[in-house]
């Protein structure tokens, strides 16, 4: 549970520097103001929403999750755009691919460690 535990604080931490990165990509270095306030003042949330979907196989879930949390994170946007209509799009679009890179690559390696339990504890039984 507690490795768990670490891995959704990993996730929200990874999720957030995908969408710095894709900032960075973007915008490049210093980030507008203008932009980059919204992001400031919705970070807890959309990072909520990406964590929302982030658990099917490895890839699947992954990708999955981060599909649905980017549509619903946009929607988010959509409906409030009368206060958030500076946030751009392009950063979403950006930080699901990065976003889908990264968190599968750091859940591949907690998922090949259920893969060696599952084995060892089988390889046990069978003694």
């Amino acid at each position: 549970m507690f490795i768990r535990i670490i891995l959704i604080l990993a996730n929200a931490l990874l999720i957030n520097l995908g969408f710095l990165f894709a900032f960075l990509i973007r915008y490049g270095l210093p980030f507008p103001e203008y932009n980059f306030i919204l992001y400031k003042k919705s970070f807890v949330f959309l990072t909520l929403i990406e964590q929302v979907q982030v658990f099917v196989d490895l890839f699947k879930r992954v990708f999955c999750g981060l599909f649905l949390g980017t549509l619903l994170s946009v929607a988010f946007v959509y409906a409030f755009r009368s206060q958030w209509s500076a946030f751009p799009t392009s950063i979403f679009i950006l930080s699901f691919f990065i976003n889908l890179l990264v968190i599968f690559k750091a859940n591949q390696q907690d998922w090949r460690v259920d893969c060696f339990h599952c084995l060892e504890l089988t390889d046990q039984s069978l003694r």
